[in-house]
Protein backbone atom coordinates (compact mmCIF):
# COMPACT_ATOMS: atom_id res chain seq x y z
CA UNK A 1 0.00 0.00 0.00
CA UNK A 2 1.18 3.56 -0.55
CA UNK A 3 0.68 6.46 2.24
CA UNK A 4 0.63 10.04 1.96
CA UNK A 5 3.20 10.67 4.21
CA UNK A 6 1.64 14.09 5.69
CA UNK A 7 -2.08 13.16 5.94
CA UNK A 8 -1.06 9.78 6.64
CA UNK A 9 -4.27 8.13 5.08
CA UNK A 10 -4.17 4.93 2.84
CA UNK A 11 -4.92 4.80 -0.97
CA UNK A 12 -7.44 2.77 -1.49
CA UNK A 13 -10.69 2.34 -3.80
CA UNK A 14 -11.78 6.05 -4.88
CA UNK A 15 -8.62 7.97 -4.18
CA UNK A 16 -7.33 9.14 -7.54
CA UNK A 17 -3.84 8.01 -7.79
CA UNK A 18 -1.39 7.30 -10.65
CA UNK A 19 2.83 5.83 -10.90
CA UNK A 20 4.31 8.62 -13.15
CA UNK A 21 6.88 8.06 -15.47
CA UNK A 22 9.63 8.50 -13.66
CA UNK A 23 8.71 6.08 -10.77
CA UNK A 24 7.24 8.52 -8.53
CA UNK A 25 3.85 7.78 -7.09
CA UNK A 26 1.75 10.73 -7.37
CA UNK A 27 -1.64 10.98 -4.78
CA UNK A 28 -3.75 13.56 -6.40
CA UNK A 29 -5.77 13.85 -3.45
CA UNK A 30 -3.21 15.60 -1.67
CA UNK A 31 -0.55 16.32 -3.89
CA UNK A 32 1.81 13.69 -2.55
CA UNK A 33 4.64 12.15 -4.27
CA UNK A 34 7.26 9.76 -3.47
CA UNK A 35 10.29 10.15 -5.51
CA UNK A 36 13.10 7.19 -6.20
CA UNK A 37 16.50 7.22 -7.68
CA UNK A 38 19.59 4.97 -7.50
CA UNK A 39 22.41 6.41 -5.53
CA UNK A 40 26.10 4.23 -5.33
CA UNK A 41 27.64 4.80 -2.09
CA UNK A 42 31.17 6.51 -2.67
CA UNK A 43 31.94 6.52 1.30
CA UNK A 44 35.22 4.63 1.08
CA UNK A 45 34.30 2.84 4.53
CA UNK A 46 30.79 2.43 3.07
CA UNK A 47 27.49 3.39 4.97
CA UNK A 48 28.50 3.56 8.63
CA UNK A 49 27.30 4.88 12.07
CA UNK A 50 27.86 8.26 11.00
CA UNK A 51 27.00 8.41 7.53
CA UNK A 52 23.72 6.75 8.75
CA UNK A 53 22.68 9.34 11.83
CA UNK A 54 23.36 12.43 9.21
CA UNK A 55 20.65 9.94 7.21
CA UNK A 56 18.73 9.48 10.13
CA UNK A 57 18.96 13.48 10.84
CA UNK A 58 17.50 14.53 7.37
CA UNK A 59 14.78 12.25 7.95
CA UNK A 60 13.49 13.75 11.40
CA UNK A 61 14.18 17.08 10.22
CA UNK A 62 12.46 16.93 7.31
CA UNK A 63 10.08 14.93 8.50
CA UNK A 64 9.68 12.41 5.40
CA UNK A 65 9.96 8.41 5.02
CA UNK A 66 13.34 7.42 3.28
CA UNK A 67 13.56 3.72 2.54
CA UNK A 68 16.08 2.29 0.96
CA UNK A 69 16.22 -1.10 -1.03
CA UNK A 70 19.80 -3.04 -2.53
CA UNK A 71 18.74 -5.41 -5.95
CA UNK A 72 18.11 -8.17 -3.92
CA UNK A 73 14.79 -6.95 -2.47
CA UNK A 74 16.25 -6.19 1.05
CA UNK A 75 14.93 -3.14 2.04
CA UNK A 76 15.58 -1.04 5.21
CA UNK A 77 13.76 2.54 7.15
CA UNK A 78 15.92 5.09 7.32
CA UNK A 79 15.00 5.23 10.63
CA UNK A 80 16.42 1.76 11.70
CA UNK A 81 19.89 1.96 12.40
CA UNK A 82 20.22 -1.77 12.48
CA UNK A 83 18.11 -2.28 9.46
CA UNK A 84 20.12 0.24 7.58
CA UNK A 85 23.30 -1.65 8.65
CA UNK A 86 22.13 -4.78 7.52
CA UNK A 87 22.01 -3.98 3.91
CA UNK A 88 25.91 -4.23 4.58
CA UNK A 89 26.25 -1.01 1.71
CA UNK A 90 30.17 -0.69 1.31
CA UNK A 91 31.85 0.82 -1.41
CA UNK A 92 30.17 0.43 -5.01
CA UNK A 93 27.13 -0.91 -3.54
CA UNK A 94 24.16 0.85 -5.24
CA UNK A 95 21.03 1.37 -3.37
CA UNK A 96 17.41 2.45 -4.53
CA UNK A 97 16.40 5.27 -2.71
CA UNK A 98 12.25 6.30 -1.94
CA UNK A 99 11.63 9.60 -0.29
CA UNK A 100 7.76 10.05 0.47
CA UNK A 101 7.24 13.69 2.52
CA UNK A 102 7.70 17.32 1.69
CA UNK A 103 10.81 18.61 0.46
CA UNK A 104 11.78 15.27 -1.64
CA UNK A 105 13.73 16.88 -4.03
CA UNK A 106 15.86 18.21 -1.50
CA UNK A 107 16.37 15.66 0.50
CA UNK A 108 17.52 13.48 -2.40
CA UNK A 109 20.26 16.00 -2.92
CA UNK A 110 21.03 15.70 0.41
CA UNK A 111 21.41 12.08 0.64
CA UNK A 112 23.16 11.88 -2.40
CA UNK A 113 25.66 14.33 -0.60
CA UNK A 114 25.80 12.26 2.67
CA UNK A 115 26.39 8.83 -0.38
CA UNK A 116 29.52 10.84 -1.90
CA UNK A 117 30.95 12.71 0.90
CA UNK A 118 29.88 10.61 3.86
CA UNK A 119 29.75 12.32 7.51
CA UNK A 120 32.77 14.93 7.00
CA UNK A 121 35.40 12.07 8.55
Amino acid sequence: MKYCNQWNHKKRAGYQSSLRSDKSFTCFNHHITMINKHLTVRIPAGLHFRALGKIQKISREQQCTIVFQKENGESANATSYFEMLALCAILGTTLKVTVDGPNETKVITMIQEVFEYGAGI
